[in-house]
């Protein structure tokens, strides 16, 4: 057993190594499916269409993610520019919106949005910067929704302590 650990190779190591290698000689080694972001005109969101490893179009998507993160313009802006020729607009205000989950000991699980906005430029209008407060507020809690407090978690704790929150039946909504 001693002589088998002292031998086998780091299985970080070995990652770093074979996209390294295959880096060096142009290959593309993800092992996440890729996708090439698009959008229509008229379209209010935009569209996914997956290609497939070694095509024209995973080349296509790779490079059009690369541009993206080097540029700050939208992947689909960049498609659009490539195959019809328009030209992209940078956004004033480009935001990310990140769900993490994490599990507490008690095994329940939290959902915490977050929103990161990149400003370029100084010059928002007041209806600009309410148009972004309002979305970031819709997406991370709703409007009329206050934060949690010290006395949240001091009835959580509470509910917790006394079996948990009442299982609904007639005339008992869900807490």
């Amino acid at each position: 057993m001693a002589r088998w650990k002292d031998n086998r190779e780091d299985l970080n190591d070995a990652h770093q190594q074979f996209h390294r290698l295959a880096h060096r000689l142009g290959f593309d080694a993800t092992t996440t499916s890729r996708y090439l972001r698009y959008g229509r005109p008229g379209d209010t969101h935009v569209k996914n269409a997956s290609v497939s490893p070694g095509t024209f179009l995973a080349k296509l998507a790779r490079e059009i993610e690369h541009v993206s993160r080097r540029s700050g313009l939208p992947p689909d802006a960049l498609t659009a520019h490539v195959l019809t020729g328009a030209i992209p607009m940078l956004p004033r205000v480009q935001s990310t919106r990140r769900d993490s989950y994490f599990t507490l000991p008690s095994g329940q699980q939290i959902h915490l949005p977050s929103v990161t906005l990149t400003f370029r430029t100084a010059d928002l209008s007041f209806e600009e910067l309410r148009e972004l407060y309002n979305e970031i507020k819709d997406y991370i809690g709703g409007k009329g929704v206050r934060s949690t407090d010290l006395d949240d978690l001091k009835l959580w704790n509470l509910v917790q302590e006394l079996g948990g929150p009442p299982q609904p039946y007639k005339g008992v909504c869900k807490f």
